[in-house]
């Protein structure tokens, strides 16, 4: 087994793994990062059981893969349903299975970079999404 040094402390842990300390200073942050939020209508959406079951549904109907990967011939495991019009954009379509695609934490990221560039990179990045996932229908459905 390889070990690495953590950063942090200084403590000797696997590898392919994270620090307690890492993981702690993580969740702290994250819980800081959540209180100071003023989005509470679409955080407390995230939690309900509608989100719950229609996350469950479109992570079985695609096979608990990433969309964007597969589309790229190579094979994720879904870390993110991720809503390709934002329910902040669009609050009625925060339920619309049409609206929701499998994302792997890289896909995700590269996303929503492409989001935050320009309203015009984001729509082009919509359309992308929401062609992915019609090439994913005839292809595998």
């Amino acid at each position: 087994m390889i070990y690495k040094q953590c950063n942090k402390c200084g403590k000797r842990v696997e590898a392919d793994k994270q620090c307690e300390c890492i993981i702690k200073a993580k969740k702290n942050y994250y819980k800081d990062y959540k209180k100071n939020r003023n989005d509470n209508k679409e955080q407390s959406f995230y939690s309900s059981k509608d989100w719950i079951t229609i996350r469950d549904t479109i992570k079985t109907k695609d096979n608990s893969v990433c969309i964007g990967c597969l589309m790229n011939n190579s094979i994720s495991n879904v870390d993110y349903v991720h809503h390709i019009e934002t329910i902040k954009d669009n609050w009625n379509k925060r339920l619309d299975k049409d609206n929701l695609i499998c994302l792997c934490s890289s896909c995700h990221r590269k996303v929503h970079d492409m989001y935050n560039k320009s309203s015009i990179d984001k729509r082009l990045m919509q359309e992308e999404l929401f062609g992915l996932i019609e090439k994913f229908k005839k292809e595998y459905l």
